[in-house]
């Protein structure tokens, strides 16, 4: 049994990989509800419900941690209590709409996209050197504001690896759809869908039309 540190686990990839691990390892999940804020600041409402993360923690297995991976003191105490196996990265902005709308748009995306990646590589090397670090990109297309800062972080998680013999991995992704886990059928533990014109993506936005039998 391993321990796994869940970053961004509030998303729909986060939470989705962090319950399935839980099945057979400790995992603990992370995030600051940064993207609810979002949601709420432009009145954005999700298809369907979607908990908290502590309110649908279903095993032994799973804990959650309310933080920010910029606080440092925050990510000192957890990675030197935990000691984790595994750090899997899911704070990303993926939304291309959303990213290039102003500048603290723009400068919130590098953020989340750059920024997270080298501060926790950084924190990694001082206080969990065996630590795994994995990270995803979601191949959405190489042309947008998304792919542009994602490559920037790993191609610091390749420096670091290189520079400090850290282990990095990065997974490429397509494009995840879907709703419930076969294991987890409850409606509680369905992911998050998002139909707006920021974060919905165009499948999504079918699935609420068709559902709602509005004219396509």
């Amino acid at each position: 049994m391993k321990t796994i540190l869940v970053l961004g686990a509030d998303s729909f990839l986060g939470w989705n990989v962090a319950l399935t691990l839980s099945n057979n390892h400790n995992v603990v999940c992370v995030d600051n509800y940064s993207k609810r804020d979002i949601l709420r600041a432009n009145n954005i409402k999700c298809y369907n419900k979607y908990p908290e993360i502590q309110q649908k923690l279903c095993n032994n297995n799973l804990r959650f941690e309310y933080g920010d991976i910029f606080d440092n003191d925050f990510m000192k105490i957890l990675l030197t209590t935990y000691q984790f196996d595994y750090i899997i990265n899911f704070i990303q902005q993926k939304s291309n709409n959303f990213a290039i709308q102003n500048v603290n748009t723009i400068n919130y995306t590098t953020n989340l996209n750059v920024q997270s990646i080298m501060q926790t590589l950084n924190l990694v090397k001082a206080y969990s050197p065996r630590s795994v670090f994995i990270d995803n990109i979601i191949l959405n297309g190489t042309n947008t504001f998304y792919f542009a800062t994602k490559k920037c972080g790993n191609d610091y998680m390749k420096f670091f690896s290189e520079k400090f013999n850290l282990k990095t991995i990065t997974i490429n992704l397509g494009i995840p759809y879907g709703l419930k886990l076969t294991k987890f059928p409850q409606p509680l533990f369905y992911g998050r869908i998002e139909y707006d014109n920021f974060f919905g993506t165009l499948i999504n936005k079918l699935f609420v039309m068709i559902t709602n039998n509005e004219t396509i």
